[in-house]
């Protein structure tokens, strides 16, 4: 007796395709992660030896002045999806703390806020990205004022 062969790639296609025109299902593409940051967190991986989520993890603390949980946990993440357990936070920065700690740069924890980089510990970071050029040093840097994007507040009707 002969079994029939799983269905190929071609198959399924077909089948979606055929599921998607019939109202049965819809498919959607997702957009592609935003990698504006990914020279930053390449170079924050190179020079201080981190994980991607960590070079993540440092690039939005000096970026902003202060980072709560969840824009932690979506920042590590590398498609700004987090589908890992958010107390993977805890390790990355306990881990991010230790690797940072011999460069004089120390990530310190706000009560009910998140976490933060002191502005001395941002200059450091900021200074030792120099050697990778001025550019990566202008991509770490907010612009002047608040660095934490403000949210809009709603118009009175």
């Amino acid at each position: 007796m002969r079994q029939a062969s799983a269905p190929g790639a071609s198959d399924l296609v077909a089948l979606l395709k055929q599921a998607a025109a019939e109202g049965r299902i819809t498919l959607m593409l997702a957009a592609p992660p935003d990698n504006a940051d990914l020279p930053l967190v390449t170079a924050c991986a190179l020079v201080f030896g981190l994980r991607p989520a960590e070079a993540r993890a440092l690039v939005k603390l000096v970026k902003q002045d202060h980072v709560t949980r969840r824009e932690m946990h979506v920042a590590m993440s590398d498609d700004a999806n987090p589908v890992s357990d958010p107390k993977s936070i805890d390790v990355t920065i306990c881990s991010l703390r230790k690797k940072l700690a011999p460069h004089g740069i120390e990530v310190t924890t706000r009560c009910k806020l998140g976490h933060q980089l002191l502005p001395d510990s941002k200059a450091k970071v900021r200074e030792r990205l120099a050697a990778y050029g001025a550019d990566v040093v202008a991509a770490a840097t907010p612009p002047t004022g608040n660095s934490r994007p403000r949210r809009a507040k709603p118009e009175a009707a």
